[in-house]
């Protein structure tokens, strides 16, 4: 998993403002979104996977590459709305008729 100090780390040995980092990204979710090298490499779903193809993707700079390998990183879950749920059952189940 990417850790955010690892990319703060490598976004300041670009030396990139903000300003440039944000005109980056975008040139590069342009070039994404038209598959300009390097992502007009072939992605087969029974040979990669999302993140083996970001991966293999190296842009200089990596911005989007480490904004994919970021997202590909979150862990899908419901484990706070299912604790929310519970205490509202406590709330509203038979534990509090009885007080």
């Amino acid at each position: 998993m990417l850790k955010i100090p690892d990319v703060t780390a490598y976004l300041k040995r670009c030396n990139h403002t903000k300003k440039q980092s944000a005109e980056t990204l975008l040139a590069q979710i342009g070039e994404f979104y038209l598959q300009i090298s390097p992502y007009k490499t072939p992605y087969t779903s029974q040979v990669n996977t999302p993140l083996s193809w970001w991966k293999a993707c190296i842009p200089t700079p990596p911005y989007l590459q480490l904004l994919a390998i970021k997202l590909f990183s979150i862990i899908p879950h419901a484990a706070s709305c299912e604790r929310i749920w519970s205490i509202c059952g406590w709330v509203v189940g038979k534990r509090r008729t009885r007080l």
